[in-house]
């Protein structure tokens, strides 16, 4: 959290997304860089965590430098993303399951005549 102005900036960044994405839930992680340099923190892990927590985003700590919890966000992103494609899944299971039991097809058109 050396940089000020980018952690002021989460907050405009933030809210320009969600305007331009309005009614989807939105997702979303804060990533402290350099946390290998706490001692230079222009901004305290608790406000960047506070805004993380505000905002319904994950928030991690890591450095560059040492590799410290580098690989911690993507691993949280790319078990969020599984999650959410799993979830995709069973709804469309259910929904061409449900269709299918209705007489119609999956994507709800009509069978077609032959």
């Amino acid at each position: 959290m050396a940089n000020r102005d980018s952690f002021k900036n989460c907050k405009r960044w933030s809210d320009e997304f969600k305007a331009n994405n309005p009614g989807r839930k939105i997702q979303g992680l804060v990533i402290a860089t350099k946390s290998d340099l706490k001692e230079f923190a222009a901004v305290k892990s608790e406000s960047g965590a506070d805004f993380a927590s505000e905002n319904g985003y994950g928030f991690f700590e890591c450095s560059a430098a040492s590799g410290k919890d580098v690989d911690t966000p993507f691993n949280f992103l790319a078990n969020l993303f599984h999650m959410t494609y799993e979830k995709k899944c069973k709804e469309l299971a259910a929904h061409a399951s449900a269709a299918a039991g209705s007489g119609g097809s999956a994507a709800g058109a009509s069978p077609s005549k032959q």
